[in-house]
């Protein structure tokens, strides 16, 4: 009688040939296993045993998909459609983020450009910090109609031209 040889040891000398892995996930082992218990041993798995399981490794391959950047919006309507539960593999922690002062004898400007659409009515804030975070002055302007890169860099403009006019010379700017 030959040697047995399991068959995740298996799928690392098919990988090349035969679908056994994505992304390092089993998706044929599984049915393997099962399709053999049901020959040899008369144990079949139900339709709904066997969904979940396909479910299982879609969602598992989702994830691993995500984590390497490789989903795109037609994968994640194809698993959609097949009942996959997309949101909680989409969910993200949240970040802290901060503001962080800027370098000795310099001043910060911050601003941020936004639109109702794209394109729809637009504007511009920003405001203007000193090296320990004090409010030097801060502004906000209406630009009317206009994407919403353009808001973002009219607003660029006008807290470039403030810190001009205010004859700070030496400016960090800080925008999304």
């Amino acid at each position: 009688m030959g040697k047995r040889i399991s068959l995740k040891r298996m799928s690392g000398f098919v990988e090349g040939s035969f679908p056994m892995t994505y992304l390092g996930e089993p998706i044929v082992v599984g049915q393997l296993t099962a399709r053999c218990k049901a020959r040899m041993e008369g144990q079949r798995e139900s339709v709904e045993g066997a969904w979940l399981a396909v479910m299982f490794w879609l969602r598992n391959i989702l994830d691993k998909m995500n984590k390497e950047g490789v989903a795109s919006r037609l994968d994640l309507a194809l698993l959609e459609a097949l009942g996959v539960c997309i949101l909680a593999a989409l969910a993200s922690k949240p970040r802290l983020i901060y503001w962080k002062k800027p370098k000795e004898g310099r001043v910060k400007l911050n601003m941020d450009g936004n639109c109702r659409g794209n394109p729809s009515s637009c504007e511009g804030e920003g405001i203007i910090r000193d090296g320990a975070g004090r409010l030097i002055v801060g502004f906000s302007n209406f630009f009317g109609h206009g994407t919403n890169n353009e808001a973002e860099l009219r607003a660029l403009a006008v807290g470039v031209q403030l810190c001009k006019n205010l004859g700070f010379l030496h400016v960090e700017i800080e925008c999304d």
